[in-house]
C-alpha cells in the first residue's frame, strides 16, 4: 500500500462500515474501497463533501480511473428496474423473491440426491 494509499485510508478509516480491500491474485488486479453508510443522506453528503473531493483530486496521480457503484442490499443487481435512477424493489422483496426461488431448487436437488444415493443409482 502506497503513501496515498495510507494517507486516503486514515482520512476515512473513521468513518463507520469502511473497509479498503487490496487486489485478489488471479482474480482482480485493483484495490477496493468499500463504505457503509447508515443512511441515504449521509451516503450523498459524503458523496458531494469536499474532503471526498480533495481525496480524490489528491489520488487522481495514482490512479487511472475509479468507478462508483452504489449497492442499497446484496441483491440489487439481480433485479432489472427499468430506467435509471428509478428506485428498486424494496428489499424485503427482494430477499422473499430470492427465498421463494431458492428454496424449492435447493429442497428437489437435496430430494433427488438424497433418493439417487439410498437407492444406489
Amino acid at each position: 500500500m502506497g503513501a496515498q494509499d495510507e494517507r486516503g485510508s486514515g482520512e476515512v478509516t473513521r468513518l463507520s462500515g469502511y473497509r479498503f480491500e487490496p487486489p485478489v491474485p488471479g482474480v482482480q488486479d485493483d484495490w477496493l474501497a468499500i463504505l457503509k453508510f447508515d443512511s441515504e443522506a449521509n451516503l450523498q453528503t459524503w458523496l458531494n463533501s469536499t474532503e471526498r473531493k480533495n481525496l480524490i483530486d489528491q489520488a487522481a496521480v495514482f490512479t487511472d480511473e475509479y468507478h462508483i457503484r452504489i449497492v442499497r442490499t446484496g441483491f440489487d443487481q439481480w433485479f432489472d428496474v427499468g430506467e435509471a435512477g428509478a428506485p428498486s424493489p424494496p428489499a424485503w422483496k427482494q430477499n422473499m423473491i430470492v427465498l421463494l426461488m431458492l428454496y424449492p431448487v435447493v429442497f428437489l436437488t437435496t430430494a433427488c440426491l438424497s433418493t439417487r444415493f439410498w437407492l444406489g443409482n
